[in-house]
């Protein structure tokens, strides 16, 4: 999890909450915590951190960058680091504007399909986006299908999204990164994706993502939200893997094609909207 804004750490708080809360997995968990600001305040609120679960190990990274390093620069460095010094065998990279809503293994569903696809080549995206996303060309899909152990829309077109959870090596078989810089703010996803389509990755939404990616516009408000929170108290209320199942059967774009669940639609079921 990385955070590069002083005024989301409400929100990095409430991610971390939500993930100590929603992930239920049987083996070992591993959470990387990354300012990629270089903010006193966001690293102080890091070194104080405590997970609550046994079964979660914690590294804390705070990587030094030069004065006038342009944000995308910095962004991509972090998710660097925190490649190179994690240790387990999968890996998704989370901002501070997601936060888990589903409570299970759903995990484990989302490896059973990486492992369900030749050599592993696939991504999982394990949060629901905004809905107006799922129109744009560029992350059209195909109707749900069984892989591995769950529902799965395929997508129709690859591009690499650190977000989603892969198999940690497989940055590794990407070979040398470039860096975007403020000249070219998408060289290292537009390196990635390159690759993936070359490599042959597959791209999936699962039907019931594990929680919500927040929209822009909606964090400052968010924040704020936070603040008014009682302890232990989240922004969006989880649910249990049967309530989101029976909401992701009733997920419909045009046609009745049956879509992932939205932001929108978490944020619907907390009251967001």
């Amino acid at each position: 999890m990385h955070i590069g804004l002083e005024r989301n750490l409400p929100m990095l708080d409430n991610l971390v909450g939500s993930f100590e809360a929603c992930v239920e997995h049987d083996a070992p968990l591993e959470l990387v915590l990354v300012d990629s600001s270089g903010s006193d305040s966001i690293y102080n609120w890091i070194d104080c951190y405590s997970c609550k679960r046994r079964d979660v190990s914690v590294k804390k990274l705070r990587p030094k960058f030069p004065d006038g390093t342009h944000m995308s620069t910095a962004y991509m460095q972090s998710l660097m680091l925190a490649i190179a010094e994690a240790s387990g065998r999968y890996f998704a990279l989370l901002a501070e504007d997601n936060q888990f809503v589903v409570r299970g293994k759903l995990l484990s569903s989302y490896i059973d399909a990486i492992e369900a696809v030749p050599d592993s080549k696939a991504i999982v995206h394990l949060m629901g986006q905004q809905q107006y996303k799922y129109s744009k060309a560029n992350n059209s899909f195909m109707p749900p299908k069984i892989v591995g152990s769950s529902s799965m829309f395929e997508l129709e077109t690859t591009k690499w999204c650190p977000f989603a959870l892969c198999r940690r090596d497989a940055y590794i078989q990407f070979g040398e990164v470039p860096i975007s810089d403020a000249a070219s703010p998408h060289a290292t996803i537009e390196h990635l994706s390159s690759c993936a389509r070359e490599l042959g990755y597959t791209r999936f939404y699962p039907q019931v993502p594990h929680g919500a990616w927040l929209p822009n516009e909606f964090g400052r408000m968010a924040s704020q939200k936070i603040d008014t929170l009682a302890a232990g108290e989240l922004l969006i209320k989880s649910i249990g893997l049967d309530e989101a199942e029976w909401s992701a059967s009733t997920c419909y774009m045009h046609d009745d094609l049956l879509r992932p669940m939205s932001a929108e639609d978490f944020m619907k079921m907390g009251g967001l909207l």
